[in-house]
């Protein structure tokens, strides 16, 4: 999709990116580095090694949170905008997709076992995924399990998401007793 130069410190988002063990490119870039996060991804895996990003938003929120089952993780920094496809107020854990189309969202978290009920019961899951209009996406999930509140795990997902109007997107937590840090969105129109 992108890809990252590091003596240039900057994205261009109209060269194409390609993963190391992409079957479309014989020589393979490197990866961003985190944050911001970004997906190291196939630049022909929509299918074509010139899809271009027609709107690009990624937000953060590096800090921890302890949203309680069933709520939205908030994000408080928007690192990179372009176009007006994607909105998103500073703070919030509303995205939205503004233009009918085709969307890759890409999200990360790191996720640790917490301490805040009082007697947690270990193991526990955890769990998030995408939230379209309040209707979680089970494609969109990914889970870990921790084995104490010392546990920490890696929680990401690459989703493609067609939309016929505008919509608001979240990211959800599925399951309590868990701590989110690190944790970053990358939302691009890609048709």
């Amino acid at each position: 999709m992108y890809q990252y130069r590091n003596e240039e410190r900057s994205y261009h988002l109209y060269e194409p990116y390609c993963h190391p063990h992409c079957p479309c490119q014989p020589q393979p870039v490197p990866c961003p580095p985190h944050p911001p996060a970004h997906p190291c991804c196939c630049c022909d895996w929509m299918g074509s090694s010139e899809t271009v990003i027609v709107s690009l938003l990624a937000s953060a929120h590096l800090f921890d949170q302890t949203p309680t089952a069933g709520a939205a993780l908030l994000f408080d920094t928007n690192q990179v905008i372009l176009g007006d496809a994607v909105t998103h107020v500073l703070g919030s854990s509303a995205f939205q997709l503004l233009a009918p189309g085709s969307y890759l969202v890409t999200y990360h978290t790191r996720a640790a076992g917490t301490n805040d009920t009082p007697y947690p019961i270990f193991p526990i899951t955890a769990s998030v995924g995408l939230s379209v209009e309040s209707t979680l996406l089970p494609e969109s999930i990914s889970n870990a399990t921790l084995d104490d509140n010392e546990s920490t795990a890696i929680l990401s997902k690459s989703t493609v998401i067609t939309i016929h109007k505008p919509v608001s997107l979240s990211l959800i937590n599925i399951n309590a007793n868990t701590t989110y840090s690190e944790t970053t969105i990358a939302i691009s129109k890609i048709a």
